[in-house]
């Protein structure tokens, strides 16, 4: 095989790899706005019957903000507070959140938000290699087993993220290989 021929698509693409990395200011980020209308709060945590939900963020993605706007209904003996989602990434790497701080039933709108989730958590919360985050609606303590304790009347929680890859750079490594497939085709010309 005649590696002379691999020689300067190779130098090509090293530099377009360098312009790249070099050429990319900070991260990209998104929010990511889920709809909890009618979702119910069944069991404790890793029950069968508890709602999930997955959302594609992107891979090793940090999860930076959260924020809900949304009306909780808690039924007797539940309490609002006992109402939670558990986000977890395929790395492990989990946390338990719940809305309300209202230890009774009924019904109760929330708005909360944490701006900087870092913070809150004091460590960065890492989205593992495959970009799935999962989220568990769950009860922490639960009131009626195998049952319905609450509902999540209406809502949507919103998930901030950055680290999400930079378009120009997936298209400057898309250039870069048709660049290679074209310096390729002319050499193969000049040959016949």
């Amino acid at each position: 095989m005649n590696w002379q021929l691999f020689k300067r698509p190779a130098i090509g693409l090293a530099a377009a790899v360098l312009f790249g990395v070099s050429a990319q200011a900070a991260p990209l980020t998104g929010t990511f706005v889920v709809d909890v209308a009618g979702i119910s709060s069944n069991d404790a945590q890793s029950s069968a019957i508890n709602e999930k939900r997955s959302i594609y963020i992107s891979p090793n993605a940090t999860l930076t903000g959260l924020s809900i706007d949304a009306e909780l209904f808690a039924d007797a003996p539940s309490w609002l507070s006992e109402m939670a989602i558990r986000f977890s990434a395929s790395n492990g790497d989990f946390f338990d959140y719940a809305p309300s701080l209202t230890n009774a039933a009924g019904s109760e709108a929330v708005s909360d938000s944490l701006a900087d989730l870092s913070a809150a958590l004091g460590a960065d919360f890492n989205i593992g290699m495959d970009g799935w985050l999962t989220l568990e609606f769950f009860e922490l303590n639960d009131d009626f087993a195998d049952s319905f304790d609450g509902l999540w009347n209406f809502g949507s929680l919103r998930i901030s993220a950055t680290g999400l890859p930079e378009p120009a750079s997936l298209v400057l490594a898309g250039l870069a290989l048709a660049g290679m497939g074209a310096a390729s085709r002319r050499r193969q010309q000049r040959q016949a």
